[in-house]
């Protein structure tokens, strides 16, 4: 059975989602400059509140999500999960994979090759699926 209310996302459709709810005015959303995301990182959403009703933009059908992002304090230092609060809007949840979805993408990612390890694909592309 999936789990609808856990989403992922990768880094750059995080940061597109942070500055729409910025753009709409909507209540949640992190600074965005404050905010080291890992580049190739991939983040969870959960679904806190569905169809919330903000202060502001109430015209607009959004959820309330809690962001479980990876991030960098500094550049030497190891990556360390942030938790904060994102309003997005409900179209664009809907257009998000569930995790367990995800998951199986790349299990079948990773079985495709591992049957073509020499054959076109570079050792770093081979260690993202390892």
């Amino acid at each position: 059975m999936t789990n609808t209310t856990t989403r992922v996302v990768n880094t750059k459709n995080l940061k597109r989602l942070i500055e729409n709810a910025e753009v709409l005015d909507l209540n949640q959303y992190p600074d965005i400059k404050r905010l080291t995301l890992d580049p190739a990182g991939f983040h969870v959403l959960e679904l806190v509140l569905m169809d919330h009703k903000g202060f502001t933009n109430r015209d607009i059908v959004h959820h309330r999500v809690k962001v479980m992002a990876k991030v960098w304090q500094r550049q030497d230092e190891p990556l360390t999960p942030a938790e904060f609060l994102l309003d997005i809007r409900a179209e664009d949840w809907d257009l998000l994979l569930d995790a367990e979805s995800m998951n199986r993408a790349l299990e079948e990612i990773k079985g495709q090759l591992e049957g073509v390890k020499h054959q076109g694909i570079g050792r770093r592309t081979r260690m993202l699926y390892s």
